[in-house]
């Protein structure tokens, strides 16, 4: 008897955790594509493009973005902001439309684009708890001027092809959950177990 009650006691601790286990273990991917390079000329409205994908639903208040235009290494200069509500700019005449964020597109247009706005542009993309970021180089050529400038891009290994892309997954925090819950499930196990054997123990007859 006390052998059946410890066994429906042990599948009533653990059997949630293994009801979570095939679904925690599910790998979550974002996966982000930017152009290497667009040209325009100075004056013009100019469309940087940044497409994610992600396997999983969302919504639109678990999207957080951001454009910059490269300083240095690893150095931004923030162009806008998009923190799941609203929209924070920080140049004028810029624009960043909601519309498209639930298709997979995060693109940032740039009016009346200046020569001096010529630079690396990051586009960083996080949804719930995958990251992806991409690069696109903008050159941005004076009024009349028709030839193409000559320019040193990234090496290959930082752009490959004609897309950046990174992906990020949250498998490792899947695993943290799981083991922490397994045992949280064989302590309390154990404690309810310990528990059971002092309450039904009957005191032997004196002799």
């Amino acid at each position: 008897m006390r052998m059946v009650l410890l066994s429906a006691l042990l599948k009533t601790v653990l059997m949630p955790c293994l009801v979570i286990l095939p679904f925690s273990g599910m790998e979550t991917c974002l996966h982000l594509h930017t152009k290497r390079l667009i040209q325009a000329s100075a004056g013009e409205d100019m469309w940087l493009h940044c497409q994610f994908q992600y396997n999983h639903n969302f919504t639109q208040d678990e999207v957080y973005i951001l454009w910059g235009k490269e300083l240095a290494l690893d150095e931004y200069k923030v162009i806008i902001i998009f923190n799941g509500q609203d929209v924070k700019s920080y140049r004028e005449n810029s624009v960043f439309p909601l519309d498209k964020l639930q298709s997979g597109k995060a693109d940032l247009l740039l009016k009346k684009v200046e020569a001096n706005e010529s630079g690396m542009y990051l586009c960083d993309v996080t949804v719930k708890a995958a990251n992806g970021k991409g690069k696109t180089y903008m050159q941005v050529l004076e009024k009349g001027h028709s030839c193409v400038e000559e320019m040193q891009l990234p090496e290959v290994q930082e752009l490959p092809n004609q897309f950046s892309a990174q992906s990020s997954t949250t498998r490792s925090y899947s695993g943290v959950i799981i083991s922490a819950m397994l045992l949280l499930g064989v302590a309390l196990a154990a404690v309810g177990y310990v528990l059971y054997k002092k309450r039904v123990t009957v005191p032997r007859d004196s002799p």
